[in-house]
């Protein structure tokens, strides 16, 4: 059984004691994109070595660590898991992936309160990429005058933070939120 546990978050203290994360491994991707010279500026016509060299660790980055556990269990099923990824690296986009990575980088959990209509959060005990273990989201929801929040629990079903592509984790705790509105 080979177990990875690969993201890796840099905490810092803001000024008002609450804390700051950001993914490192979205830096490094989105980096190792924007660094190619293939990349062109977003300007490409074949995607960037960058981007195709860095899927499967993306990819490492969605699944849960039980899920990997499963599917990867020797150095075979690991070169066929990556081989696969990077196969099918030409139906992705560079530039839709820099910006999904991106585009939370300038999120300010410092201003919670100001929140005033009903909030509902969603997350996964399995997701490496919002992690659980941090112990982030309850204190942060607890700054929300009406929110709320669940974590959907680990199971042969979930496949950590990719577990927002399957609905039927979840939908039916969505649609008990959206009852209260």
């Amino acid at each position: 059984m080979v177990a990875y546990h690969i993201t890796l978050h840099a905490l810092k203290r803001g000024d008002d004691g609450v804390d700051l994360v950001g993914d490192i491994n979205a830096v490094i991707i989105a980096q190792s994109i924007r660094t190619d010279p293939e990349w062109r500026n977003g300007d490409y016509t074949e995607q960037p070595h960058g981007l195709t060299s860095m899927l499967p660790l993306m990819q490492m980055m969605l699944e849960g660590v039980p899920q990997l556990q499963t599917m990867i269990a020797n150095t075979g099923q690991a070169e066929t898991f990556v081989q696969k990824i990077v196969t099918a690296a030409p139906s992705r986009d560079a530039n839709d992936i820099m910006y999904s990575l991106e585009s939370s980088a300038d999120y300010n959990p410092h201003h919670l309160e100001r929140i005033k209509a009903k909030l509902f959060a969603l997350n996964f005990e399995d997701d490496e990429i919002n992690p659980v273990e941090l112990n982030i989201l309850p204190p942060a929801i607890k700054r929300v005058k009406n929110g709320s929040f669940y974590n959907v629990p680990t199971s042969l079903n979930t496949h950590g933070h990719s577990s927002l592509a399957r609905p039927e984790l979840w939908s039916a705790k969505v649609a008990e939120f959206l009852a209260t509105l």
